[in-house]
C-alpha cells in the first residue's frame, strides 16, 4: 500500500491532477518465461488490486488517467505507473510514449520506462558505469 501511495506522489509530481471524481485507469502488462497463467489473468489480477486501493477509480482502456504497467520476467514482477504522455493502443499492451526528442525517421530507441525499470533492475552501485551493448535498441 505505501508503494502505491508513493507512485502516485510521483505521478502527481509530472503529470496533470487527476480529476476529482473518478479517475480512470488501464493496466498494461507483458510476461516473459514460463507462468500458469497468460497476461490478461495478470492485468485482471492487478486491476482488482487498483480497484481495492482506489475504490473510486473506474476501468478506461481507450484514454486512462493513469497507466499502471507490470513487467513480469520469469519470478520477477515489477509494477510502476507510466508517466505522460502516454497514447493507449489497442494492437499492443504498451502504450505510445511520444517524447519530444524522437521524431519520425529517427532510429527505433528503447521506451523510456522499459530503460528506467532495466535499470532499477540492475541496482548499479553509486559512481558504477554501465554500458548498453543494444544502443537503446529494444
Amino acid at each position: 500500500e505505501e508503494r502505491w501511495r508513493s507512485a502516485m506522489r510521483t505521478h502527481a509530481a509530472h503529470a496533470a491532477p487527476l480529476p476529482p471524481s473518478a479517475p480512470s485507469f488501464r493496466i498494461a502488462s507483458l510476461r516473459a518465461g514460463q507462468h500458469d497463467f497468460d497476461s490478461r489473468a495478470l492485468s485482471s489480477a492487478l486491476g482488482a488490486a487498483v480497484s481495492a486501493l482506489q475504490p473510486s477509480w473506474r476501468v478506461d482502456l481507450e484514454a486512462p488517467d493513469v497507466c499502471v504497467l507490470a513487467l513480469l520476467v520469469n519470478r520477477s514482477l515489477l509494477i510502476g505507473a507510466l508517466l505522460p504522455p502516454f497514447s493507449p493502443r489497442k494492437s499492443d499492451p504498451l502504450p505510445m510514449e511520444p517524447r519530444q526528442w524522437l521524431v519520425r525517421g529517427e532510429r527505433a530507441h528503447m521506451r523510456p520506462h522499459r530503460a528506467a525499470l532495466l535499470a532499477r533492475l540492475l541496482a548499479p552501485a553509486d559512481g558504477e558505469v554501465l554500458l548498453d551493448p543494444t544502443g537503446g535498441v529494444d
